[in-house]
């Protein structure tokens, strides 16, 4: 809980490991595998190494816990009255976080409080859904109402967490989130990689039979490089070779879905003079559900919130980004996945194996996207589903979305479906079909796209499939 220097040190295959629980108990939590802080310390590192360490949560037949920060987690606390939270601060400055790993949030790194980086390396990190040793995968999130998570991982290089307090005084709840800065960075080949083998409730397939359920996601891979559930501000960074991969042989709503191969945003996130590169997000294969199994999604960037779902409506996503290069990018969909019906037909944003988004993807919120370049990126589509958007996707999944882009490129990119439907290789925009297309009478989407040059971009498809 104090302030702490730490410069040139080694830290090399340390572990921490949340307490087992008995019974029907949940397991413990295991936070900072190397170091980890808690609220009102101020922890400056420079020039460390933090190598081959891990964090892992306790194993429990109820629920096991999640494993946060394989390097290093930061905790936020609450103070003696029980309501005003204490974020810790930490600083980064020229440290190399490579190789560690976590089972849950935050292969490199788990964030609640304030943390800046400058010039660092953070790559190779890899979070996985939980314990090997486990009997099931548990809850691995609960942060906020909607994220309540079966088999899932978050962040492969950094977790950008966050959490509800009640604030006794008004009894009211109030939101903690934690804070990024990065600028001068590289944050690649980090890894999100969900469970296999989960169920969860079809919860489409559930309102229409009468029965209250809410999605489990289970065995999603979201953030290969990072996830943030808070603001995040990005400037002269490279972003690379980052992976989120979907889980294979799950059943439920979005079972095996990989969702932000380089980043994934839930919060506020600006992206400055930076690049995306060599990111993907690839669908499991073999998973069942009412909705988007085995689908991938923004291999470079999601934007968008669950928590904005009619039931919960708790807020919105922000995404901004300027004079940045996202290139490369590969948003890929399984092979196998199969689809629990419902009473009507199943809308094209929600058939199984979907490709959307494989440079830019926001399904929720607000984006404005100027003076950038998206090029050569590719939405390829799994068995039987649907591509799209390869360049940008924006599409209201669940609530509105309201997007600018000018002054930038989107040249090149390719949807390819063998044997479903692609379209719109370039730019995407619309409901694509999901079931809340218009609220109040008015479109679910707006899109305002201005000085664009949009050129080379091809919807292609194979025997068999559509191509418009």
């Amino acid at each position: 809980l104090g302030d702490a220097q730490l410069s040139r040190n080694t830290f090399d295959g340390n572990s921490v490991t949340g307490g087992d629980a008995d019974g029907i108990g949940n397991g413990g939590v295991g936070n900072g595998g190397a170091l980890g802080t808690a609220g009102g310390a101020d922890v400056q590192l420079s020039r460390n190494l933090f190598v081959n360490n891990t964090a892992q949560g306790g194993v429990a037949v109820g629920a096991s816990a999640a494993g946060r920060g394989g390097a290093l987690g930061s905790e936020t606390i609450l103070n003696t009255f029980g309501f005003v939270p204490l974020p810790a601060t930490v600083s980064i400055d020229r440290d190399q976080i490579e190789h560690n790993s976590a089972t849950g949030a935050g292969g490199g790194i788990y964030n609640e409080g304030e943390l800046s980086i400058s010039r660092a390396r953070i790559a190779n990190n890899e979070v996985v859904w939980g314990p090997e040793d486990a009997t099931e995968p548990g809850v691995v999130t609960d942060f906020l109402p909607g994220y309540l998570f079966r088999g899932a991982a978050l962040g492969g290089g950094i977790a950008n967490g966050g959490f509800f307090v009640v604030d006794q005084e008004n009894e009211t709840p109030v939101a903690v989130y934690g804070s990024v800065e990065m600028s001068h960075t590289e944050l690649a080949d980090n890894s999100a990689i969900g469970a296999s083998d989960v169920e969860g409730p079809n919860t489409v397939a559930d309102q229409f039979a009468g029965i209250e359920s809410i999605p489990t996601y289970p065995g999603i891979g979201v953030g290969g490089g990072l996830h943030s559930l808070g603001e995040v501000d990005i400037l002269r960074s490279r972003i690379t070779d980052n992976r989120a991969v979907g889980g294979n042989g799950n059943a439920g709503s979005f079972a095996g879905v990989a969702n932000g191969g380089g980043l994934y945003n839930d919060g506020l996130m600006k992206i400055s003079h930076s690049q995306l590169s060599g990111n993907v997000a690839v669908g499991g294969s073999g998973n069942e559900g009412d909705i988007n199994a085995g689908g991938g999604y923004g291999g470079g960037i999601t934007s968008g919130t669950v928590t904005a779902l009619p039931d919960i409506e708790l807020r919105s996503a922000s995404l901004e980004i300027r004079h940045t290069k996202l290139i490369g990018n590969e948003a890929t969909g399984g092979d196998g996945n199969s689809l629990v019906a419902l009473p009507i037909p199943t809308p094209q944003i929600h058939r199984p194996a979907g490709a959307f988004g494989a440079g830019v993807n926001v399904y929720q919120g607000t984006a404005d996207i100027s003076k950038s370049m998206i090029a050569n990126n590719v939405s390829r589509a799994g068995e039987s589903g649907d591509a799209g958007g390869a360049g940008v996707a924006f599409f209201g999944f669940v609530g509105t979305v309201e997007a600018n882009l000018s002054d930038s490129l989107v040249m090149n990119n390719l949807a390819y479906s063998e044997d479903g439907e692609s379209h719109g290789a370039g730019i995407s925009s619309g409901a694509l079909g999901w079931l809340f297309a218009v609220r109040n009478g008015s479109s679910v989407v707006t899109a305002s796209i201005s000085r664009v040059l949009i050129f080379g971009n091809r919807a292609e498809a194979g025997e068999g499939g559509r191509a418009y």
